[in-house]
């Protein structure tokens, strides 16, 4: 009977550290899961912090394009514009009289 009981002591003694072994593998885990999640949280927010910086950017970047390209599309017109009041002042002195073609031909 005492043989029996000390089988079962050693036994249990066995159990019990392996219970406490488990139980400190358990608490390790959930540190180590609750540090990831923590750094996941951390690494999400910084993402969203860069995409919406590199958002900002890239809208600046493409207004300013936009700004440019419409200077241009300015600058291009009153060119157009130039260039067609060039083309219709010739016309116009060929279809006056000569006497009025040497008129306008001198005041220039």
């Amino acid at each position: 009977m005492i043989e029996h009981l000390k089988v079962l002591e050693e036994e249990l003694t066995k159990k019990s550290r392996i219970l406490k072994r488990l139980s400190e593998q358990y608490t390790t885990s959930e540190e180590k899961l609750t540090e990831n999640s923590s750094i996941s949280e951390e690494t999400l927010e910084n993402l969203e912090q860069k995409i919406t910086e590199n958002d900002t950017l890239v809208r600046e970047e493409i207004e300013e394009k936009i700004s440019k390209n419409e200077a241009k599309v300015e600058k291009t017109e009153e060119k157009f514009l130039q260039n067609e009041e060039k083309f219709q002042n010739p016309l116009e002195e060929k279809m006056m009289s000569p006497t009025l073609r040497v008129c306008v031909i001198n005041d220039r």
